[in-house]
């Protein structure tokens, strides 16, 4: 402005103003406003260091940006170092002063935090530094409104560079679980995480790539889609006998598979093992092959020189890297998380993402890339080398194989493999980019999880589970003419290896004799796909071009091998209807090669015994034992056999009794489908109170929870699937520097520390077990104590506690002393029985003997309203949500009231007796009884449907004296007047 002509800008002397007042002081000015000397505003002890602070950082970046802007190639080096030098000037000054500060002030530090975060020179380290402090100050609900997106963008964006790997590792998980609570993290994070495991993360971003959130998107509109073609195109027709038969890969062709898929189709009554024996089916096939082959002079596996020809190539030897990618960091703390979640969390929001990721890590041709490196089992596989998505997939086969080895094999029966099932019943017409992938990682999946079962396992699901509804499935989506495959023939090729390798891997595992049995009808249906071969070559058919480059005498050589050494050379002979053309293919493939192919290795080779190949034997090296597999004592020879058979050890935390019948019912319930249902299934009891349970708090983590009783202790206890459901778990910790009965308990999770009262209120420890401080009321502490307490929500570190004079005080846990005492009401109302605070802590209902309620606002600490309430004593309140709280009495009543102007919201519907214990459980009610019933209603409404239980007395050791919710899990913990703590669903 000086430099502007005045001629731009006439100004006369009543638009200049003067430097000095007429008093003699200068002009009222922002540096005056700002100073807490000379302001008339009213400022805190710690603005002038907040000041000092947000304005050298703001200066600081004006600066960079300028000189980024002017001079980039000299600030391309520099700006990282001076960016993140401005993060570590905030961390020092702001740590000290955040607990310090007013809400007003944490307002000015949202956004430069917010503006660090959003930064790409700073939002790792701000993330790392600054995030944890901010947000314990703020609170859950503050963090998640300002800093959940910019968190989210550092997962979103690309994350090349070593120093992402720290927004991966377990201890920043372990801060974004803790600040933004448990459900947040769940659904907003660990999509993220998994796709990291995938290897989304260890290279730049690419905005073409799919994830998984596109992936959940597009299987929703698949499903849509599928029932709704189902309805118009899928034809059932029921036979005479009353079987249901499919039609939906039927192509009018005289094939000897094409007459086998009505008889295999999944779930239907003709499935393997199912109508027709398969004894039956193995002499029909035998019977029809010699009859159309006539007299063969010479038999193929006279003519093939396999022992010339083939060689077991040896397993790739693992490599660990010395810098570990983002991938691994990803993958251990997917790990430690399922140890934390329990197994009904960890399958809703990891193996489940986890399955999906596989689909991703084969998506594309890059996923179906040949790498020329071997498998780390390749001694058991027909493919010969790697592609490209099995790298990227390693990973997340690892953490699939771990979930298996921590829940038990019930996670391949009940939650894999009806997933792999539902992809293959997608496998219409034509199969997209992402259905290829989803295919592939499913035979990936499911031959990694085969070592991992047990004999029993594999045998009860081999029927129908593996043969009906997968391999024959999948066998004719890759041989059938009525599928073309988007990616074309590549993908369709490494499918069919893939297959045969999972074929091979079921064989050796249930021996020759039962491989001829169950695996005779896929050679069958194989080897007869190669007569669609003969069709001329001018048919347009793009199904048929494809299946020329995948049924190639490569693949005619290597399907002959892996099934001559599962079923023997004769039952071969007998059981290829096109001997011939499968002669020829084999041949010139044999004529072709230069060297030797690989093969996978026999029983015998598996066995440690000498390995033979001759015209006369059963099978090729084949072991002569039937189904038993000699164990060798040496160790090489046990490391072959783990390659086919590894069942995890029987740790403690695998899946059995109620716990496995809890977690099916958990797994199977729609995810919209939020209610509580109780089915009265103890699943663990916690022992060690030797009186009276009276108080229980759940950490919102749901795997531990505090508990205090009549014994004049606190335990804390930590919740792990153990045992069947009888299993007796005792208290990680005993925190015992109360002098009384303990009747109220609480964990104030910002700075860590838990409330519990017994007549003085007690701050403690619950890691180290050590007292932070004591509260009394000021005055004769064996005449006025406190009766009860409640603690305020976050970020508010206070509690209120109301004394046995009918006052209520709001102590600050952060300095001692006795509280600021609020007036609860106008006349006498008589003892307060119970408090109930908002969740947003403004407003706190207070309930008397008299069966009166007061409601307070605790901002002004003013008196809002009181009503008659009950006719007899209030013995609890709740709150339920935003808008409602409820209120029990001993007048046999159960009410819900709204928070807003304390209007009466609903009756509920209780049963006629006393209502001494309430916990909500997301909009629900839950209340018990003294007479041992549990009623549910689905909400604060007059006409919302509730259900009554009568809690069995084989569950319940004792009267019930306390409820508490795991609302994610949906589990209710169940304490008793003897001293029992029961887990039950």
């Amino acid at each position: 402005m000086l430099l502007v002509p005045d001629t731009k800008f006439p100004l006369t002397a009543s638009d200049r103003y003067p430097a000095v007042s007429g008093t003699g002081l200068p002009l009222p000015s922002p540096q005056q406003l700002l100073s807490p000397l000379m302001s008339p505003v009213p400022f805190p002890a710690c603005f002038p260091s907040l000041l000092h602070t947000l304005s050298r950082c703001r200066e600081l970046q004006s600066q960079v940006t300028m000189l980024s802007t002017t001079h980039p190639a000299q600030m391309e080096e520099t700006v990282t170092p001076v960016s993140e030098f401005c993060v570590l000037l905030v961390a020092r000054s702001l740590t000290p002063l955040l607990p310090t500060l007013s809400p007003d002030c944490l307002e000015l530090v949202v956004p430069l935090v917010t503006s660090l975060l959003q930064s790409p020179h700073t939002a790792v380290l701000s993330s790392w530094l600054l995030l944890d402090k901010v947000s314990s100050t703020l609170g859950p609900d503050r963090t998640k409104s300002a800093f959940l997106d910019p968190v989210t963008s550092l997962y979103i964006n690309g994350s090349p560079t070593a120093k992402h790997a720290k927004l991966y590792h377990r201890s920043f998980l372990m801060t974004l679980l803790v600040r933004f609570k448990l459900k947040v993290f769940l659904e907003n994070f660990t999509n993220y995480l998994v796709e990291a495991v995938g290897g989304y993360k260890d290279l730049e971003w690419d905005t073409g790539r799919q994830g998984l959130d596109q992936s959940i998107r597009s299987d929703k509109r698949d499903e849509v889609g599928d029932s709704v073609a189902s309805q118009a195109g899928d034809i059932l027709v029921v036979g005479e006998k009353g079987q249901v038969e499919c039609e939906a890969f039927s192509e009018g062709e005289v094939f000897a598979f094409d007459s086998l898929d009505e008889q295999l189709v999944p779930g239907g009554k003709g499935a393997v093992g199912a109508g027709v024996p398969p004894e039956v089916l193995e002499t029909l096939a035998h019977n029809l092959v010699h009859r159309a082959r006539g007299g063969e002079e010479e038999q193929l596996n006279e003519v093939l020189d396999l022992a010339r020809f083939t060689r077991v190539v040896d397993n790739e030897v693992e490599k660990r890297e010395a810098d570990e990618n983002i991938s691994t960091v990803a993958g251990e703390s997917v790990l430690w998380l399922a140890h934390r979640l329990g197994p009904v969390l960890a399958s809703r929001y990891l193996t489940r993402n986890l399955l999906r990721m596989l689909g991703l890590c084969y998506l594309g041709g890059e996923g179906v890339r040949d790498t020329g490196r071997q498998y780390r089992d390749q001694k058991v596989r027909i493919s010969q080398t790697k592609v490209g998505g099995d790298i990227a997939a390693g990973p997340v086969l690892d953490c699939l194989a771990h979930m298996v080895g921590l829940f038990g094999d019930c996670l391949v029966v009940v939650q894999y493999l009806p997933y792999c099932w539902d992809l293959v019943s997608r496998a219409k017409k034509r199969i997209s980019s992402s259905l290829e992938g989803g295919l592939l990682g499913c035979l990936a999946m499911l031959h990694s999880s085969l070592p991992l079962l047990s004999d029993t396992v594999i045998m009860n699901e081999l029927p129908h589970s593996l043969l009906a509804h997968l391999l024959v499935p999948l066998l004719q989506v890759v041989t059938t003419r009525r599928v073309t495959f988007t990616g074309g023939a590549r993908p369709r090729l490494v499918l069919l290896y893939k297959l045969l390798d999972v074929v091979y891997m079921v064989g050796l595992r249930i021996g020759e004799e039962m491989a001829r049995t169950h695996l005779t009808p896929l050679v069958t249906g194989l080897f007869s796909s190669f007569d669609k071969l003969e069709s001329p070559d001018q048919d347009p058919d793009p199904a048929l071009a494809q299946l020329r480059l995948v049924l190639t005498p490569s693949m005619a050589f290597s399907a002959y091998i892996c099934f001559y050494q599962l079923l023997g050379g004769s039952h071969m002979e007998s059981n290829i209807p096109n001997l011939p053309l499968v002669r020829r293919l084999c041949c010139s493939h044999q004529a072709s090669l230069q060297g030797f192919t690989h093969r996978p290795v026999s029983f015998l080779e598996l066995q440690g015994l000498p390995h033979k190949v001759t015209s006369t034997s059963t099978s090729f090296g084949g072991s002569g034992t039937g189904n038993m597999i000699v164990v060798s004592e040496e160790r090489e020879v046990k490391g072959e056999l783990e390659l086919i058979s590894r069942p995890p050890t029987d740790s403690a935390r695998q899946l059995k009794g109620n716990w496995l019948a809890y977690w099916e019912h958990e797994i199977g319930r729609d995810e919209r489908e939020v209610m509580f249902n109780l089915k009265q299934i103890k699943l663990q009891t916690f022992t060690g109170h030797t009186g009276s349970v009276r108080t229980l708090a759940v950490l919102d983590n749901e795997n531990s929870f505090l508990s205090g009783g009549k014994d004049r202790t606190v335990r804390l206890w930590s919740i792990r699937n153990v045992g069947e459901g009888e299993a007796m778990v005792g208290a990680q910790s005993v925190y015992t520097g109360h002098r009384k009965s303990v009747f109220s308990v609480s964990f104030l999770a910002g700075p860590g520390l838990a409330v519990s009262c017994d007549g003085g209120v007690q701050l403690w420890d619950p890691f180290v077990l050590g007292t932070v401080r004591e509260f009394d009321t000021g005055r004769d502490s064996s005449r006025v104590t406190f009766c009860a307490v409640r603690p305020l929500a976050e970020p508010g570190q206070g509690v209120v506690a109301a004394t046995s004079e009918g006052g209520v005080r709001v102590i600050d846990t952060r300095v001692a002393g006795c509280g600021t005492e609020l007036r609860v009401s106008y006349g006498a109302a008589g003892l307060i029985r119970s408090l109930a605070v908002g969740r947003e802590g403004n407003q706190l209902a207070v309930g008397h003997s008299s069966g009166y309620i007061s409601m307070l606002d605790l901002r002004t600490g003013r008196l809002r309203t009181g009503f008659k309430a009950h006719d007899g004593e209030v013995l609890t309140l709740t709150n339920i949500s935003n808008n409602h709280f409820v209120s029990t009495s001993l007048d046999q009543t159960a009410s819900g009231w709204k928070w807003e102007d304390g209007r009466l919201a609903a009756n509920l519907r209780a049963p006629p007796e006393p209502l001494h214990c309430v916990c909500p459980h997301q909009g629900e009610v839950i209340m018990g009884s003294t007479a041992n019933r549990l009623t549910i209603q689905q909400g604060v409404d007059t006409d919302s449907p509730a259900t009554v239980h009568k809690l069995r007395s084989d569950l319940l050791r004792g009267n019930l004296s306390q409820v508490a919710c795991l609302p994610l899990n949906r589990l209710l913990l169940l304490a008793t007047d003897s001293g029992y703590i029961h887990l039950v669903c």
